[in-house]
């Protein structure tokens, strides 16, 4: 059983029957993980007048 949490690689899979190996599922690529992503713009974060000097900071 594999997932792509955390953007993991699903493995390529193999089948053995009767001694021999056959290739039934192709190793998933970075193409393939990013395909179905979607980027987005996220809003800045303002800053209040009454902030203090250290919440400035860190930000």
């Amino acid at each position: 059983m594999a997932s792509n949490y955390n953007s993991r690689y699903i493995p390529a899979e193999v089948m053995v029957h009767k001694g021999t190996d056959y290739l039934i599922r192709k190793r998933q690529t970075i193409e393939d993980i990013l395909h179905n992503q979607v980027v987005i713009d996220l809003p800045k974060k303002e800053f209040s007048k009454t902030a203090s000097k250290k919440e400035k900071v860190e930000a």
